[in-house]
């Protein structure tokens, strides 16, 4: 077990793994910038463009009326008096989301739609008309709308910021209209199939989720998104860049270490005698046998030296008296 611990640590401090590493993360973080600009292009897009034309929920097709930005606008009834509220896991500090069933468009409600909208959206009434489904009993569930709510609120007490316009009464709900970016469900989706459940409703597969422009479409589409996931991926991609080039040059100072200690080292006594004699810069240099036999010559007594050292002094005395007797007749001669 231990030993597959240090084999994994081995591994994960690698230099070489770990730049791999940086180098996929630079890469991510390459994506997550494009998208990021990708992303505020199209919210610039959505403004200078105006909103979609506005379908009937049952009508609605991704393809053909989804905006720039995911930007969505249907005719839906919903029935507000009781929606889902529903915890999202994970979140801190807790929050919770605002979720209510979108149900299609009923011919009672077009014909509240026609009578108001008198084709205010380039569309007649005869259209509209025509869009709706006619059922006697309650239909599924085509969309839900959601809202985050605020930290520690627990529901939405003015629903008219959700909604764009509101027409009147339909057979399934109240007929409005919602605008908003498509978005999706899936964070909380068992808890959204568990209260339709209990509430003896169904909700369709791929069925629509919108976020609603809960504080006006411009203020929406002009706000700063700005994750910073791709500087995160970067200063990760860093920090790993200046963890491998440590261990490098620490590994790189172990090897030579290593390779100075297991370098064989000459004798002491052959230290001199190693020297190329080639080289005349060494041929001068004494060996150590050399160096010893002068030291035994200087220690031991010097009978020469000091015989020599008499002569000389000898010699010098008997220089000064031949000096004396030459000076003394002139002496002599000076006193007469």
């Amino acid at each position: 077990m231990m030993r597959s611990v240090n084999e994994f640590l081995a591994n994960l401090t690698d230099p070489r793994k770990m730049l791999l590493v940086a180098g996929l993360l630079v890469a991510m973080g390459l994506v997550a910038g494009y998208m990021e600009v990708s992303e505020r292009a199209d919210r610039m897009l959505a403004l200078r463009q105006g909103p979609p034309a506005a379908v009937a929920l049952q009508d609605f097709s991704h393809m053909r009326n989804t905006g720039p930005a995911d930007e969505v606008r249907v005719f839906a009834e919903v029935d507000l008096s009781d929606p889902l509220i529903l915890p999202l896991r994970g979140s801190d500090p807790e929050q919770r989301a605002y979720v209510v069933p979108l149900f299609p468009v009923s011919a009672e409600g077009a014909e509240v739609i026609s009578s108001q909208i008198q084709g205010g959206d380039g569309q007649s009434a005869e259209v509209i008309t025509d869009m709706a489904i006619i059922a006697q009993d309650k239909p599924p569930a085509l969309g839900v709308l959601v809202f985050i709510l605020p930290a520690y609120v627990e529901t939405v007490r003015d629903t008219s910021m959700l909604l764009a316009e509101r027409y009147g009464e339909g057979r399934f709900g109240e007929v409005v209209e919602l605008n908003g970016e498509s978005t999706s469900a899936s964070a909380f989706q068992r808890m959204i199939d568990g209260a339709f459940a209990a509430k003896n409703l169904t909700l369709i597969d791929g069925y629509l989720a919108i976020a609603p422009y809960a504080e006006g479409r411009l203020a929406a589409l002009s706000a700063p998104r700005v994750t910073g996931s791709h500087r995160i991926l970067y200063a990760v991609a860093l920090f790993l860049v200046v963890i491998a080039a440590v261990v490098s040059l620490r590994e790189g100072s172990a090897r030579r270490r290593a390779a100075a200690n297991a370098a064989p080292r000459p004798p002491a006594e052959t230290i001199y005698s190693d020297f190329p004699s080639s080289d005349p810069r060494f041929q001068a240099i004494p060996t150590q046998e050399e160096i010893a036999q002068a030291h035994k010559v200087n220690a031991a007594p010097k009978p020469i030296r000091f015989q020599l050292a008499l002569n000389w002094l000898g010699r010098q005395a008997g220089a000064a008296q031949i000096m004396l007797r030459n000076r003394r007749p002139h002496r002599e001669d000076e006193a007469l």
